[in-house]
């Protein structure tokens, strides 16, 4: 085993999230030039609904593997990122920014 302890894991498991997150918006600005205020929305919306999916698993007594926690954060990610991306991808510019502003005040 590479790495020994705990901590070291975890490191890497937040570096990579974090690579994901950099890499993402350096697609949405480099590439599109449009400037997103709200990109981290998506991500407080999978923890979220991740993490409401755990309770709701530890509720009910129903004996769900971890590996499926975060594919229910996931998916709730990728659902409002349509949803919020149909409406907010219309528009550019100033506008833009100040709708993807709006929904990362939610």
């Amino acid at each position: 085993m590479v790495f020994a302890s705990g901590t070291s894991v975890t490191m890497m498991s937040v570096m990579g999230v974090m690579i994901i997150f950099a890499l993402s918006y350096n697609m949405l600005l480099g590439e599109t030039g449009l400037l997103s205020f709200g990109h981290a929305v998506y991500y407080g919306l999978a923890g979220f609904f991740a993490a409401h999916a755990m309770n709701l698993a530890r509720q009910q007594g129903l004996p769900v593997p971890l590996p499926v926690i975060p594919l229910v954060g996931g998916v709730a990610g990728l659902f409002f990122g349509v949803l919020f991306g149909a409406v907010s991808t219309r528009r550019a510019g100033t506008v833009f920014a100040m709708i993807t502003l709006g929904l990362g005040e939610l």
